[in-house]
């Protein structure tokens, strides 16, 4: 297969990019020929310590196949260890010390895809609201782990930076899979954009034609302004925005 991914991303309005929480990984555009593929993004909770370094793990972790959403129990306890190391090292005050013994929060959305003798495969998985889209032609086949925009929320699921969090203790990833076929579109977003694509789709539109439009030598600088007009008609809440589109062409 072809494929071709490319990421957009914004942080908040009135933040700076390296205020920016959310991950995704591979990190940048991705044009290549094969026959597997793996991507992932998060989405780091913002009230929490470190969230971004805890997406940044994830993602990595998920994108590279090391997270198995099966057993995640081994490389989730690897992760913590990692997040806890890097962030002891970092003097802080007291009551930062006290937040990051509370630990980060993020979710988390990881997808593959396969072509081999058992045909054209693709696996999803998740925990929280991050949202992958399945589009072919001009219809959406799939949407996972939300179907629709009145089951986003203030309290996601999240998976924790650390091990005693009640909340979470053993996260359980949903999980989905199916086929593919070429010229399909996959979306991942995180949460604001896919309550909006959702909005849309369920009001009679097909969001992701303008999406589509993003994939261009100037899509990342059109994705910013996007986002801007999107915010500013409140359409769109202000939180960091993450998008990647993923298109499949036979190979040439």
């Amino acid at each position: 297969m072809e494929l071709y991914a490319q990421p957009f991303w914004a942080p908040k309005a009135g933040n700076s990019e390296v205020e920016y929480e959310d991950a995704f990984y591979p990190p940048h555009l991705i044009e290549t020929k094969t026959n597997s593929f793996r991507i992932a993004i998060a989405d780091g909770a913002t009230e929490t310590s470190f969230a971004k370094l805890w997406a940044q793990l994830l993602v990595k972790a998920v994108g590279k196949g090391r997270l198995d959403p099966m057993c995640p129990t081994p490389t989730l306890a690897q992760l913590r260890s990692c997040w806890q190391r890097v962030v002891s090292r970092k003097s802080l005050p007291w009551y930062a010390e006290e937040k990051v013994r509370l630990g980060a929060f993020s979710a988390i959305l990881g997808l593959s895809l396969s072509e081999d003798l058992t045909g054209r495969n693709w696996k999803a998985c998740a925990i929280g609201d991050c949202c992958l889209f399945h589009v072919r032609g001009n219809n959406l086949l799939r949407s996972f782990p939300l179907a629709h925009s009145s089951e986003f929320n203030n309290r996601p699921h999240l998976i924790s930076s650390i091990p005693e969090c009640a909340a979470n203790p053993s996260p359980t990833f949903s999980t989905v899979t199916d086929e593919w076929c070429f010229e399909d579109h996959f979306f991942m977003m995180s949460d604001a954009l896919a309550s909006w694509f959702l909005q849309r789709y369920e009001s009679g539109d097909s969001p992701w034609e303008l999406i589509q439009n993003l994939n261009t030598v100037d899509g990342p600088r059109d994705f910013q302004s996007w986002i801007a007009d999107l915010r500013g008609s409140m359409l769109l809440k202000n939180d960091d925005v993450t998008l990647v589109s993923i298109s499949i062409a036979q190979d040439s």
